[in-house]
């Protein structure tokens, strides 16, 4: 069983990406320590790997974050690919200009981050495929964000477990 927890004082961002065949989703969303929605982000790309898309994502949204002057932030993905890189600082050649941007502002924004299982990251998770499926990018408030995300945010606020199936 997994449920979503929210740490006191404490802003959430997860980030999350769908990748197939060469086409990319971003999904990011943030919220406050009762789980209410600040800002939630998608954007559509291309990338060489599903990794790559990953790591894109979190720089995207990292970046976004910065720019909404918001700073002390727990991150959770889903990647434990992308944990491991940012923790150990390592990253193949061809993607170590992005974790070296990626490490840069995790230092200005006075960030963590940690691995989640995928139930517990579906509000990205959804963010992610959506911009892959309909090709968009967009940003949304509390008061822009559609039904389905609405939905999945209300359920990672009551705190229900989500049978997780291994």
């Amino acid at each position: 069983m997994v449920s979503f927890i929210f740490l006191s004082q404490t802003l959430k961002l997860n980030v999350d990406a769908a990748s197939n065949a060469g086409k990319s989703g971003y999904g990011g969303i943030i919220r406050d320590h009762n789980g209410d929605l600040y800002y939630a982000v998608e954007k559509y790309a291309t990338n060489d790997s599903p990794l790559e898309a990953e790591l894109d994502a979190l720089l995207f949204c990292l970046q976004v974050y910065k720019t909404k002057g918001l700073y002390g932030i727990q991150v959770e993905v889903d990647s434990s690919m992308v944990v491991k890189m940012t923790t150990h600082m390592m990253a193949h050649w061809r993607l170590h200009n992005k974790l070296s941007q990626v490490l840069s502002i995790f230092k200005s924004l006075d960030a963590t981050i940690e691995h989640i299982y995928r139930e517990k990251n579906l509000a990205a998770d959804w963010i992610a495929g959506n911009s892959m499926r309909k090709e968009q990018n967009f940003v949304w408030e509390a008061v822009t964000a559609d039904q389905a995300m609405q939905r999945l945010i209300q359920l990672d606020k009551s705190g229900l477990p989500q049978l997780r199936i291994s």
